[in-house]
């Protein structure tokens, strides 16, 4: 994340760009018939993102509900009745890790995604895999850290580093 992330990010951000130009990828909002949540790290942000996921899932209650994590985020995942589908990285080792998110994402792709969320505030490498996974629209937040996710992010949510995420 931290040596190649900013080179991954133009590249697959540029790629994303001309494949959507090509293709005349349209970023409707709707139809909403399945949505992808990315959260790999810490589950203390996944926890206070229940009430929003929640209300995700009462606003399109037949929406296919995905979640992709580490095995921690997963974990916590598993135990709300919100999700269609709950997926766990494999990161045991770096080759089951490329297995782990070759395998994810042909499952992705096959979904088509129309909403991908990353909940990750600093990863680069989270940013890329949903831009990998061919969702419609991707979301992710918006931080001086990793400027390049305009690229790569259909929406941008700011984040102030400077206010509580609750608020």
């Amino acid at each position: 994340d931290t040596l190649l992330g900013r080179p991954l990010l133009s590249l697959f951000g540029l790629a994303a760009r001309i494949l959507g130009a090509v293709l005349n990828r349209n970023h409707k909002r709707d139809p909403v018939r399945s949505i992808l949540i990315l959260k790999f790290q810490g589950i203390g942000s996944l926890a206070l993102a229940i009430p929003s996921l929640v209300e995700l899932r009462n606003t399109f209650p037949k929406a296919r509900l995905i979640f992709w994590g580490s095995p921690s985020t997963a974990a916590l995942a598993k135990t709300l009745t919100i999700w269609d589908e709950v997926h766990a990285l494999d990161d045991r080792g770096l080759l089951t890790a490329a297995f782990s998110v070759l395998k994810m994402m042909r499952h992705l792709i096959r979904m088509k995604i129309d909403w991908a969320f990353d909940l990750e505030v600093y990863s680069k490498l989270s940013s890329i895999l949903l831009t990998l996974s061919c969702a419609r629209n991707r979301v992710g937040f918006a931080t001086s850290s990793v400027p390049d996710r305009f690229r790569i992010h259909t929406t941008l949510i700011y984040f102030n580093r400077y206010r509580h995420v609750g608020d």
